[in-house]
């Protein structure tokens, strides 16, 4: 008697896990469609913050403006960020390389 409890306790444990698994991975697919838009429209202003930033501050080497180490290295992640997480490389880049290798 107490065998059969534990073996149907433990059926219906695994079919619990089962459909669970099945449900959260059916939610996940519909959540990651609903918010791929979302997604793409924070990479694109991502995108364009870095992108105005790293122009000001190239202007600003350019034009001989002091830079204190904490801004040329927050320069340096932010251009990390935008040529590898957001793939960005552009005229960004052609001017950094030639502007930075100065340095």
């Amino acid at each position: 008697m107490i065998k059969e409890i534990i073996l149907q306790l433990a059926s219906l444990i695994t079919a619990t896990t089962v459909i669970i698994s099945f449900l959260k991975k059916f939610l996940n697919k519909i959540l990651d469609k609903q918010f791929k838009p979302l997604h793409s429209k924070i990479d694109d202003i991502d995108k364009n913050q870095c992108r105005n930033y790293l122009v000001d501050f190239l202007a600003d080497v350019e034009n001989g403006v002091y830079k204190d180490e904490c801004q040329i290295q927050r320069a340096y992640d932010l251009y990390d960020h935008y040529t590898k997480d957001l793939k960005g490389n552009s005229y960004i880049h052609d001017k950094w390389e030639k502007l930075m290798a100065k340095r």
